[in-house]
C-alpha cells in the first residue's frame, strides 16, 4: 500500500478522489399541488393518499411516513 520511498500521509484515505455530487434540490409544494398529488395517489393506490397528507401536514420525512404502522398510530 505504501509507494517506494514515500512516507504514508497522516490520513491514509487522503489520496482517494471523491466523486462530484450534485446538491439535492428540495421543492416545497403549494397546498393546491399537495391536494392534486393526493388526488392522483388516490387513483393509483388509495393507501398512498394518506402518505401524501402525512408528509405535507405532519411534516414527516419519507422514512418516517413509509415506516408508519397502524398499530403505532394510537
Amino acid at each position: 500500500m505504501i509507494d517506494e520511498d514515500v512516507p504514508p500521509p497522516p490520513n491514509v484515505v487522503s489520496r482517494i478522489e471523491l466523486p462530484n455530487v450534485d446538491p439535492r434540490v428540495t421543492v416545497a409544494l403549494t397546498p393546491v399541488q399537495v391536494k392534486a398529488l393526493a388526488a392522483a395517489m388516490r387513483k393509483v393506490e388509495p393507501r398512498y393518499e394518506i402518505l401524501v397528507w402525512l408528509a405535507a401536514c405532519a411534516g414527516l420525512r419519507s422514512g418516517e411516513a413509509l415506516g408508519l404502522k397502524t398499530a403505532r398510530v394510537d
